[in-house]
């Protein structure tokens, strides 16, 4: 089966994992390069310049502003992280499950570490993960590439292999040294992406929680006594 790399795949979420120096970022901006010669819009989170031109920046709050291109989001356990996963805005998800629909045309490749370390409706929103390896012969250096269907990551059988050697096009595009920060919510206990609906919302249902829990420790009305006995009633003229 072969896979689709240049011109625009709207609604594709592609992965590359692999350690530091392994080549995962370098396979990230060669994708890159590849869609910019091809006429594709791209974007980074990481700054890009590929030919003379500069390629827009993505950050955690204008990433869903994009409608139309190509994205590389690297080191994207820094955005997503799986121990942090109850942090995760759901408009990010919402508009990652959607980049296809009502006018958004987006393809994404993430690159990563360590795939257990990401966020696992990340994970399930991938179609296919990159192994990225580095290999050191004599005086080549060469990166080793094999690509799996999502659900066959990491232990079954690969769908490609490529042994390529650095790209000085792709290495030229970047810096390595350029450092990604977290993600703002990861960092604050407000949803910094959604115009505060979400953190409207939590407030709310904590009032609601308040106001239960005053109810519950409040104490207890005493009851009414009421007699029993038989009552006369006096009829005066």
């Amino acid at each position: 089966m072969s896979i689709r790399l240049e011109g625009l795949w709207p609604g594709m979420i592609r992965g590359v994992i692999g350690a530091m120096g392994s080549g995962k970022s370098l396979e990230g901006v060669k994708r890159a390069v590849g869609k910019h010669r091809a006429g594709v819009d791209v974007y980074s989170s990481t700054p890009l310049t590929i030919d003379g031109e500069d390629c827009p920046v993505v950050t955690p709050e204008n990433l869903m502003k994009v409608k139309n291109g190509f994205i590389l989001l690297d080191e994207v356990h820094l955005w997503l992280p799986s121990r942090r996963s109850l942090k995760t805005p759901l408009v990010w998800l919402e508009w990652m499950s959607q980049i296809r629909k009502e006018g958004v045309r987006v393809e994404i490749l993430w690159t990563a570490q360590v795939w257990n370390r990401l966020d696992v409706a990340l994970r399930d929103l991938t179609l296919y993960v990159t192994k990225a390896e580095r290999w050191n012969l004599g005086l080549v250096e060469a990166y080793v590439y094999k690509t799996f269907a999502e659900d066959q990551f990491p232990r079954g059988k690969y769908m490609k292999r490529e042994i390529v050697r650095r790209s000085r096009t792709a290495s030229g595009a970047y810096s390595t040294d350029y450092k990604i920060e977290r993600a703002g919510h990861l960092r604050d206990e407000r949803d910094p992406y959604d115009g505060g609906a979400r953190d409207r919302a939590q407030e709310q249902l904590k009032a609601l929680l308040d106001k239960t829990r005053a109810a519950a420790a409040a104490p207890a009305v005493a009851p009414v006594a009421v007699s029993t006995s038989p009552t006369t009633t006096e009829w005066g003229y």
